[in-house]
């Protein structure tokens, strides 16, 4: 900020310290992170184990990553395996913080794509909002400022509900701040900043209240309002030492050594500025170590004490090797010849004074001399880092080809896995089919058998209707096989009028037992398609069928038949009880079983619709329903109308 020559880098260190709210358990050991690993993989293999791997993941990723990576990788997999959806997008999120702070951006962005829509499709707006801030963070941490400020308006309108997302929006407008500030709007940034104290404090969020503090701090410094920034840098030193977070009281004495900077009291910032590196030294935070360097560095070069602002320069050289960039590297340069040229400048005059011109000429060629031994150094140590860099660099590309020849291995194994389940379902499904049928062929020959008891007769009535529940669940879920196994649908011309009057013909004895009152409408000049008209047939069936399941006495199931935008459409509307939002999303889900019940009793499989889904996108067609709880439902199927 101001004069500072690295300002760039301090904003970098308050994103990355910001990325860290809500992780204070940073200070665990990691015994403790094996700890609470062991205890989570002794919990069965259900959404309760998800749920504890997700609630300890962010204070763990801090302290262990590796681990905590470990533990939510497998949290994955047991939400994707038993259908746990919320977990499943939740685990992906977790992922992406994981690469975030590692340094994996695009690792990281395309997990948060992925928690994104699976987010988006369960109607989760909390989690959703959750996601454009972790989009923004990464953009943030590349110094895409306007990339991130997109998100971040996209959340703006977020109405808070628990207390979890009321400090999550107050985040989002501190992660505002940042980019305001990045973008040199410091005013706006200040304001912005000075908002969120006051959230942060009736939240009672004392981390994130001292982190707030040490952001109005470091604006305060680019308005050039120092006292103002020791107020608030104070106050932020104060939380930081109860709360126990050295890297925090780091960032708060390293900004307050530069707001006295800005004072003119170099002693008070210099002191200030090495208890700083002191207390970053002794928690392992190395961002902090080096703004402290780059601060004392600027502070003494101000002093006139250039032998000390070189050391710091070259402690800062030795810390960080991003000093490789060009940038840096010319600050660093512009630096270092700034304090020779005036050493040699104060020696050349002390000659001036006591010898003649020659000896001024003299001095002259030593600075010189000096100065091209100072780049040449400077050249090395650049050569050094680039070499440092590019060794970095192949082994992290050797880790990576390893990690994605693992990954290769057990997708093979995972493939292999699938294909023999398949096998054996479908060989347990057809070894159930053919005892379901004796046992309906002999409970038909007892009912003929004379003299049967009437109890008897009523306990194979009984026996009859699950027996037969059971046939309708293996026909199903044959059906769903073969539909997955079939490589293409035949096609051919169908009168679809004709093919829709035909369903609905047969499907109205069911209707009438129920006394409800099933019509159809379609256009008169209804085109023939190219289509398969077993399938459509029994999407037809399958729809009208579920429409009659949920409907009262009384009401009426209406099927409609549209020529629109090139396509087929048909639509079965009831007056039934209506789907929630939350529950559409799970319609078409094999098994699902929502909240609403047959109104007569009826059996339901929860797998009529999935089937549907099935067979239409056998025909590149879709599939969609429109409903409202206590206004009914509309199920349609839009098909291509070639």
């Amino acid at each position: 900020m101001g004069n500072w020559w690295l300002s760039n880098w301090k904003l970098c260190r308050l994103l990355m310290g910001f990325l860290m709210l809500g992780f204070s358990a940073a200070s665990a050991q990691s015994h403790a992170a094996d700890s609470v690993s062991a205890a989570i993989d002794a919990m069965p293999e259900d959404s309760n184990k998800v749920l504890a791997a997700l609630k300890e993941f962010r204070p763990m990723v801090v302290s262990d990553g590796e681990a905590a990576m470990k533990m939510i990788s497998k949290a994955l997999e047991i939400a994707e395996r038993i259908h746990f959806a919320r977990g499943e997008s939740e685990a992906y999120r977790m992922q992406g913080i994981y690469y975030m702070i590692n340094g994996a951006s695009e690792l990281a962005l395309e997990r948060y794509q992925r928690a994104f829509e699976m987010f988006k499709a369960q109607g989760n707006e909390s989690s959703i909002v959750r996601c454009n801030n972790n989009f923004a963070t990464v953009f943030m941490e590349m110094e895409q400022w306007d990339s991130a400020m997109i998100y971040l308006k996209a959340a703006e309108d977020f109405e808070p509900i628990t207390y979890e997302d009321s400090v999550m929006l107050s985040t989002i407008r501190h992660n505002t701040g940042i980019c305001q500030d990045a973008l040199g709007n410091h005013q706006a940034a200040f304001d912005i900043f000075s908002a969120n104290l006051k959230n942060f404090q009736k939240l009672h969020a004392e981390y994130e209240e001292s982190f707030t503090q040490n952001s109005i701090g470091e604006v305060a410094i680019a308005l050039n309002k120092p006292e103002l920034a020791i107020a608030h840098l104070r106050s932020a030193e104060l939380l930081k030492r109860k709360l126990e977070d050295d890297r925090g009281l780091t960032n708060s004495l390293v900004l307050l050594a530069a707001a006295y900077q800005k004072l003119g009291n170099a002693d008070s910032a210099i002191a200030i500025g090495l208890r700083g590196i002191e207390v970053g030294r002794r928690s392992g935070a190395p961002e902090p170590v080096l703004d402290g360097h780059k601060t004392l560095a600027a502070v003494y070069a101000e002093d006139g004490q250039y032998q000390n602002a070189y050391i710091q320069i070259m402690q800062f050289v030795a810390l960080d090797d991003s000093l490789n960039k060009a940038a840096n590297v010319a600050k660093l340069m512009g630096l270092q010849a700034a304090y020779g040229l005036k050493n040699k400048n104060y020696e050349i005059n002390q000659l001036q004074q006591a010898n003649a011109l020659d000896q001024a000429n003299l001095g002259w060629q030593r600075l010189l001399i000096f100065s091209m031994a100072g780049g040449i150094l400077l050249v090395l140590v650049v050569l050094i880092l680039i070499y440092r860099s590019s060794v970095a660099r192949a082994r992290l590309n050797a880790a990576i080809s390893a990690k994605n020849q693992e990954l290769s291995n057990a997708n093979e194994a995972l493939q292999r896995s699938i294909v023999e389940r398949e096998a054996l379902v479908h060989m347990i499904i057809h070894d159930l089919k053919t005892p379901l049928n004796h046992t309906e062929a002999l409970i038909e020959a007892m009912r003929d058998v004379d003299g049967m008891p009437s109890l008897g007769l009523k306990m194979m009535e009984k026996v009859a209707i699950t027996n037969r529940r059971g046939i309708e669940l293996i026909a199903d879920l044959l059906s769903l096989y073969e539909i997955d196994s079939r490589a293409l649908a035949p096609q051919g011309v169908t009168n679809c009028a004709t093919l829709i009057a035909n369903v609905v013909t047969s499907m109205e004895a069911q209707a009438t037992q129920k006394g409800i009152r099933l019509v159809w409408n379609a256009p008169a000049d209804f085109p023939q398609v190219q289509t398969n008209a077993s399938m459509v047939t029994r999407i037809l069936e399958n729809l009208i069928s579920n429409a009659l399941k949920f409907s009262n006495r009384g009401t009426t199931v209406q099927v409609l038949a549209e020529v629109k935008n090139g396509q087929i459409v048909f639509a079965v509307e009831d007056q039934g009880p209506g789907i929630s939002v939350a529950e559409q999303a799970l319609l078409f889900e094999k098994f699902s079983k929502l909240s609403a019940r047959p109104t007569a009793g009826e059996h339901s499989n929860g797998l009529g619709l999935a089937i549907v889904k099935k067979l239409v996108e056998q025909l590149h067609g879709t599939v969609g329903v429109a409903s409202e709880l206590g206004k009914g439902a509309r199920f349609w199927v839009a098909l291509p109308a070639r």
